[in-house]
């Protein structure tokens, strides 16, 4: 049985050319959908609960871009890849070795995100050369989106750099670890946090005479 050809303004190279673009943007998302979950799944420590729900609703929306970017592949006329071994060579994003700390996880899914953002970019040029205006629409939604998630789980990271700093002179933490032995430093922390969120402090403490120590 034949099959009608496509007559949508694109050449048939464009539309290949396009959705070869596109499947490797499909691959980064499920990637990072899967090392979201994956997160989501494992994440401990003190920021427990707003990250296993921030990397949920994210996951969520990875879910929902996967199936856009498919369908956008089938529009022009060519099969979506959907196996793991087509999203391992399709995909630029590595995948996470082992169970990271908490702040690991953020700076992974932050060069993730980033990630998503530049294979999206790369496709503009043959897009717009093609007047392709419905994948430009998709990549541009995506690139907003993406751009977005990376700017919050940065700020993450940057609250937690000066969470560290306040911490130091307060629970034991020392200049030379602030500076040169970061990943320690912060494996220390959640201890430093208990110790500040949950001690209540004296008459003594508010005076500022004495801070509860990290022992």
């Amino acid at each position: 049985m034949s099959t009608q050809a496509i007559n949508i303004g694109i050449d048939e190279s464009d539309r290949q050319a396009i959705a070869q673009g596109l499947s490797a943007l499909l691959a980064d998302t499920y990637t990072l959908y899967l090392k979201t979950h994956y997160f989501h799944w494992n994440v401990t420590g003190p920021m427990f609960q707003t990250l296993h729900l921030m990397f949920e609703t994210q996951y969520n929306e990875l879910a929902l871009a996967v199936d856009l970017i498919a369908e956008r592949i089938r529009a022009l006329g060519v099969q979506a890849p959907g196996t793991y071994r087509e999203f391992m060579r399709l995909s630029s994003i590595a995948e996470s070795d082992g169970v990271p700390k908490a702040h690991e996880m953020i700076h992974q899914l932050v060069e993730g995100q980033e990630a998503v953002v530049r294979t999206a970019r790369s496709l503009f040029a043959r897009v717009d050369a093609a007047h392709d205006e419905a994948t430009a629409d998709l990549l541009t939604q995506r690139i907003q989106l993406h751009e977005k998630t990376a700017w919050m789980l940065r700020s993450l990271l940057e609250q937690s750099a000066h969470d560290a700093g306040l911490l130091v002179g307060v629970v034991g933490v020392n200049q030379a670890d602030l500076k040169s032995n970061q990943p320690r430093l912060f494996n220390r922390i959640p201890r430093a946090w208990a110790c500040l969120l949950y001690t209540s402090p004296s008459p003594r403490d508010q005076r500022g005479s004495r801070l509860p120590s990290s022992a």
